[in-house]
């Protein structure tokens, strides 16, 4: 049998029976939503070690000592060093900031 008329007998097949192939595509859906209401998700680090386990039992002393472990705030101190570009764009953002002050003020650029 060619492909196409393979093709022509699945797709004359769909045509034909349509609404049973909604009506079997939306039993799968329904069926498929109410399973996945049961899925729980556990994302706790408990599953990942023995309960016995030294690096857990440490974890488990952070937690309870910092808290939550959730946000690490770290900060790198850098040396800055201001550049002949950074000064003149500075120089540029200082007049536009005036004059939007003086135009949200309301003070008029034409005096």
């Amino acid at each position: 049998m060619p492909k196409n008329q393979i093709l022509e007998i699945t797709v004359a097949a769909i045509i034909k029976h349509k609404r049973l192939l909604v009506a079997f595509l939306f039993f799968i859906l329904i069926f498929s939503f109410y399973h996945l209401s049961k899925i729980k998700i556990d994302n706790s680090l408990s599953i990942w070690f023995v309960k016995e386990d030294a690096t857990y039992e440490s974890y488990k002393a952070f937690q309870e000592d910092s808290g939550s472990d959730e946000i690490i705030i770290a900060s790198i101190p850098i040396r800055f060093q201001e550049s002949k570009a950074v000064r003149r764009n500075s120089k540029y953002q200082n007049n536009l900031l005036s004059f939007l002050n003086r135009n949200f003020r309301g003070e008029s650029d034409m005096s």
